[in-house]
């Protein structure tokens, strides 16, 4: 396997979903950190090489959220294929053959600079919403649903 697949997460201990101004926090975030990953993943010279077949895995990041629960995830995933063989490998990309792995760079660099201000941009953004004053809802209280269990035998 040679696809990247970086889990980033922070537990904020909620019970419930995220949203509004902490789930703009949370998107904004994870734009921030995929712009990031594509600072990093450039600037590779290329000898000889047509312009079509260079540049596929920069292209190929991509992140999804998942905000409904603990921990909160922003995963990114790189499935770059090779332009000869549609092979997968991104996960082989180095600036020289003795470097080191670039998705590990980018990792670390998510975990060291970035994580840290997701935590806190998301600390800020639930702390204002608390001192919000919102509109009143009223809250329909769920009722328990009655079922019947059977087995057939035979």
């Amino acid at each position: 396997m040679a696809d990247v697949k970086i889990e980033t997460s922070i537990d904020l201990r909620l019970d419930e979903r995220i949203e509004g101004a902490a789930l703009d926090a949370f998107d904004s975030s994870a734009s921030e950190m995929k712009q990031a990953i594509l600072n990093q993943w450039k600037g590779w010279k290329y000898k000889n090489r047509r312009l079509e077949t260079v540049g596929r895995s920069r292209r190929a990041w991509d992140y999804k959220l998942q905000a409904t629960e603990d921990p909160r995830q922003i995963v990114f995933t790189n499935h770059a294929r090779s332009y000869y063989g549609n092979k997968p490998y991104a996960a082989y990309v180095g600036r020289t053959k003795t470097a080191r792995k670039e998705w590990l760079i980018v990792r670390d660099m998510l975990v060291d600079r970035h994580l840290p201000r997701l935590r806190d941009r998301m600390i800020q953004a639930l702390k204002d919403a608390l001192r919000t004053p919102g509109r009143r809802v009223k809250v329909r209280e769920n009722k328990t649903s009655s079922y019947k269990r059977f087995s057939l035998e035979s």
